[in-house]
């Protein structure tokens, strides 16, 4: 499920689950297909625990989603496994559990692509998710879009929401903003949520060829959060926090509220939900009480996750030795290549910097660091942009020649690199 409050980040700056729209009516086989959920049915089951994870028709509920997946899962079914997994993964009404999580991807794998061949949607969609996130599969966005635009064309609203960020990002596909708001307003009109938060939020700034209209664009955000969005829940939350902000969405700044729709984000699984909150536990801001313990323990939630910059927080948390995880500068520099190499620039600056100067454990290399500062520079990187100059002086011109080869290697073998 991609963090779709990454989209809607980027955009005032990942797609999880689309809500439904609290005041249309409940599906027409709802009722019926509880009842028969409640008697053992699978399939009944698994198509409940669908419609509590993306919110068709009822309030987005992962831990909802979870029971009645987990239930199906156990009688076989491959598209609950994957909800099962997911809640594994996300630590979404169970503990959290990556190895747990991967094994069941690696189990549904196979036999949703075998529904998938067959034209089931959601398993299409499931099978694109897998793909996109490198879980279960070999990560690979040309299968992820392929297989989420076959799940789009048969009319899947989740799937209509996904392929428009992939075109807004250019994941899989070549970026093409008229097609990425094509597809948000087709998921928007079936009512789903965060699409409502991303047309929202494109009326309140104004992007993508929309014209501005904050009102409107606050109205349709805030239903968007009223109908469980755990993106929409983030979004909004950081607004009453953040002066800025709250600006732009045209809100009086509220610390209480803010972090209120933050903590309910973060329970449904929002990983960027996880990370802000773990950050303001840990420093005691915005009028949160000083938590370590728990900052930290969601911090670690939302690294797990795969989230950059729970990964940049802890990384350097481990150089410094700081609170109660001691030094480890192996660990540390572990999480600072993997943020890097998800195209996070402050953690490829971090690294420039590391290798600049070298430290116990981490030997100098100026290659090394101009290689990091030519990649965080080339995502506008403005402090990394600087710091290459300053590196280049300590180099000679083969020297930088190969640096900057190396720079264009890393990125050929990891596109991702570049935001």
């Amino acid at each position: 499920m991609k963090r779709f409050a990454l989209l809607l980040f980027s955009l005032s700056l990942a797609l999880p689950a689309f809500g439904a729209d609290k005041n249309s009516p409940l599906p027409r086989n709802f009722i019926p297909l509880k009842v028969l959920a409640e008697k053992g049915d699978a399939e009944a089951q698994a198509r409940l625990a669908n419609y509590y994870s993306w919110g068709k028709g009822v309030k987005v509920d992962r831990i909802e989603a979870f029971k009645w997946a987990s239930r199906s899962a156990k009688q076989g079914n491959p598209i609950a496994k994957y909800h099962v997994a997911y809640a594994h993964l996300n630590g979404v009404g169970i503990p959290q559990d990556t190895v747990k999580a991967e094994v069941l991807y690696k189990q549904a794998a196979p036999e949703l692509l075998a529904l998938a061949k067959q034209g089931n949607a959601i398993s299409q969609f499931c099978l694109g998710q897998m793909y996109e996130d490198g879980r279960g599969l070999n990560r690979n966005e040309k299968e992820a879009f392929q297989w989420t635009m076959k799940a789009a064309k048969q009319g899947l609203p989740e799937a209509q929401g996904a392929i428009g960020v992939m075109y807004l990002g250019g994941s899989g596909v070549k970026k093409d903003e008229k097609e990425a708001l094509m597809w948000l307003r087709k998921a928007e009109k079936k009512n789903l949520s965060d699409a409502k938060g991303a047309i929202g939020l494109l009326l309140i700034e104004g992007k993508l060829g929309v014209k501005k209209n904050t009102v409107k664009g606050l109205q349709l955000f805030q239903e968007s959060v009223e109908q469980g969005s755990p993106s929409g829940m983030f979004i909004l939350g950081t607004a009453y926090i953040s002066e800025e902000a709250s600006l732009t969405f045209g809100v009086e700044m509220d610390a209480e509220k803010g972090v209120e729709l933050i903590r309910n984000s973060a329970k449904q699984g929002e990983s960027t939900a996880r990370f802000l909150l773990g950050t303001l536990l840990v420093s005691g801001q915005a009028e949160v009480q000083k938590d370590v313990k728990n900052g930290l323990k969601l911090l670690h939630t939302a690294s797990a996750q795969n989230n950059p910059r729970a990964k940049w927080v802890l990384a350097n948390f481990y150089l410094s030795g700081r609170f109660e995880l001691g030094k480890d500068v192996a660990k540390g520099m572990k999480l600072f290549h993997e943020s890097a190499e998800q195209g996070h620039p402050q953690s490829q600056y971090s690294l420039a910097n590391i290798y600049f100067a070298g430290q116990p454990g981490v030997e100098k290399d100026l290659l090394k660091s101009y290689a990091w500062a030519d990649i965080a520079a080339s995502n506008d990187h403005e402090q990394a942009k600087q710091a290459k100059k300053s590196i280049a002086r300590r180099l000679t011109p083969e020297q930088i020649a190969k640096a900057e080869a190396m720079a264009k290697e890393m990125i050929k073998n990891n596109p991702r690199l570049l935001k």
